[in-house]
């Protein structure tokens, strides 16, 4: 009966989350951090390493390649500061997960540097994650 109904939250849990995000329109998210959350918790991993510098992709993608029993169910910023006029911003991120067939919520805290590329000063433009993607618990 307990299996039951913790099956039920959870179920319940992701199905609120769910229809809450899709409600968002894709105009509304237009900050480059936010469109790293939300291609995390869509598990749009591509979409997530398209955000850091190209030399940080691939493992990044090794991190989530064979992960099929991850269940992201929220992803959010805790910290966020600006440096070198807001060129910089170092980001604190906690991912609330559970890994099946297991159904205890867990939160995965990190952090994240972001840099602003010049797209006069190369080839990159716009912000960028700096920082390796940590390794996953």
């Amino acid at each position: 009966m307990k299996r039951a109904s913790k099956l039920v939250l959870i179920l319940s849990l992701v199905f609120l989350a769910g229809c809450n995000l899709l409600a968002m329109s894709k105009e509304k998210r237009t900050n480059t951090l936010d469109d790293f959350l939300f291609a995390m918790r869509w598990h749009e991993f591509d979409a997530a390493a398209s955000q850091m510098l190209p030399e940080l992709q691939d493992d990044f993608m090794a991190i989530f390649q064979d992960m099929d029993d991850l269940q992201i169910i929220e992803m959010r910023t805790t910290k966020r500061v600006a440096e070198v006029e807001g060129r910089k911003l170092k980001v604190t991120v906690e991912m609330d997960y559970y890994l099946l067939p297991s159904v205890a919520i867990k939160t995965f805290r990190f952090d994240q540097t972001w840099l602003f590329y010049d797209p006069e000063e190369g080839p990159l433009h716009g912000y960028y994650i700096t920082t390796p993607f940590p390794a996953f618990p």
